[in-house]
């Protein structure tokens, strides 16, 4: 199909050398992620404050722009594919919210949140903020918005594939660790 493929391969999936396994098959496997859940019915109160950064919804395709911008500076390498991606689940009525926070008008940090109708989860995706505006509560507030509309919105629980940079925030947040888990990249029949 040439389609990109990504298996996701958790620190308690069997058997214990399934990621050994997939490498040797033709896999890629990428640092891993802390695999976190945050109650939200035992949000920090931290969370629950009013936002006082500039953080502004996302509600166009265009205005992707600003969040390609932000990954871009932040992990390197090319994100054209969000303008695709997320654009298209924009228009899906109540399935996505991006929010970009600013300083001045530049994009300084960057977070999306996926819906999953009558469900008790929410997922967090994309936290990242670049280098320059780090240690000023960015990353907190996009997390704050996110964790208050989830809560608007009914739901119970979010999950987010935290890495090492994202890891200790969340945690110091209230969000505890279910699993690692490796992502596993189809790169093609071993040479």
């Amino acid at each position: 199909m040439d389609q990109p493929f990504e298996w996701k391969v958790f620190d308690h999936d069997r058997p214990p050398d399934l990621r050994q396994r997939l490498v040797s098959r033709g896999f890629e496997a990428e640092e891993p992620d802390a695999v976190m859940v945050l109650d939200l019915q035992q949000v920090p109160p931290t969370l629950l404050e009013p936002v006082v950064v500039d953080i502004r919804p996302i509600l166009e395709r265009a205005q992707l722009d600003d969040v390609v911008t932000v990954e871009e500076q932040v992990w390197g390498g090319e994100f054209s594919w969000i303008g695709e991606r997320l654009g298209d689940h924009l228009h899906v009525p109540g399935y996505l919210s991006v929010y970009v926070a600013y300083v001045g008008d530049r994009p300084a940090s960057s977070g999306w949140i996926y819906f999953h109708g009558n469900g008790l989860f929410a997922d967090l995706w994309g936290g990242s903020t670049v280098p320059e505006f780090r240690h000023r509560g960015l990353y907190s507030a996009i997390l704050a918005i996110r964790v208050q509309q989830a809560i608007q919105r009914g739901y119970r629980f979010l999950t987010i594939d935290a890495g090492p940079m994202s890891r200790p925030i969340v945690a110091k947040h209230g969000f505890r660790l279910l699993a690692v888990a490796h992502a596993c990249q189809w790169i093609g029949t071993p040479g």
